[in-house]
């Protein structure tokens, strides 16, 4: 898969630079980047700082050795998540070939999503955290490698996340934000039904209510009993059921009138909902 420039970027500090086989751009993500990478059998990389407010999160899957600055030695790389933070810049040589899984957390998106600038924060992360990281970093994997079937909402629901398990929040938080959530959740769904034909952003939906990503993400759940992309989907598949049954339109510009790529895409959101195939309304 061909990456950006951008995407190449990111790996000029490399030598050699990585072979990488999955990014996230084509997939239409737009906040933030997932790279899956192989690295060459041995080689260096001088880093430098981390961005003044970015968190990049990286997962080495398997055996590499890594030389920092002057060492004399290799250590083992952790084979578990690792956050760098801002200011966090690093000097070394690797030897082995192995796979790494990476998210690119921009500032931005990251004090959208929380609710607080997450730059200032280093976290403490404990086994049951990690293990929560791993398991939406292979969520994050699936979706990207799929190609964000359903829109890039479950992309964001899912780095979303990724923060509120690095930087949790206190129970006088949680009872402050759940103080305003019917309101809040009016105001949310009537702007998801108003622009279920349009690429729907969580960032865009949670600025409509003025709250953070993950008090939205939370509140919506606790009111609808979805998550937001989740509800996004039904409703898009149930939009799409009603435009199906009328037998105006074909299934390929039905599905990009209810906010769906490709009449492949749709298809595979209603199989998510456990609906019979788009095919099967045409002919009820």
């Amino acid at each position: 898969m061909a990456a950006s420039n951008r995407s190449r970027e990111r790996w000029s500090h490399f030598e050699p630079p990585p072979n990488i086989i999955l990014t996230s751009t084509p997939a239409g993500w737009s906040v933030a980047e997932f790279h899956e990478i192989t690295s060459p059998r041995f080689g260096s990389f001088d880093q430098g700082d981390v961005a003044a407010r970015d968190i990049t999160l990286s997962w080495t899957l398997g055996p590499l050795r890594v030389r920092y600055g002057a060492n004399r030695s290799f250590e083992d790389v952790a084979r578990r998540p690792v956050v760098y933070m801002p200011g966090d810049g690093q000097r070394a040589e690797w030897a082995g070939v192995e796979t790494s899984l990476l998210v690119y957390l921009p500032g931005s998106f990251n004090d959208q999503a929380l609710g607080f600038s997450a730059h200032v924060v280093r976290p403490n992360l404990v086994d049951h955290q990690l293990t929560k990281i791993e398991h939406l970093t292979q969520l994050i994997r699936v979706d990207v490698r799929a190609g964000s079937p359903v829109g890039s909402a479950v992309g964001e629901s899912l780095l979303a996340g990724l923060l509120g398990v690095m930087f949790p929040d206190d129970e006088r938080t949680r009872s402050l934000q759940q103080k305003h959530a019917p309101k809040v959740i009016a105001r949310m769904l009537e702007y998801i039904e108003a622009n279920l034909g349009e690429p729907l952003s969580l960032l865009q939906i949670a600025t409509q209510a003025n709250i953070s990503v993950r008090h939205m993400s939370r509140a919506f759940k606790a009111a609808t009993w979805y998550a937001p992309h989740d509800y996004i989907v039904r409703r898009r598949v149930n939009k799409a059921t009603e435009l199906i049954r009328d037998g105006e339109l074909s299934l390929t510009d039905i599905a990009i009138a209810v906010g769906f790529s490709s009449h492949a895409h749709m298809a595979a959101a209603f199989r998510r909902v456990g609906d019979p195939p788009p095919s099967r309304f045409r002919n009820s």
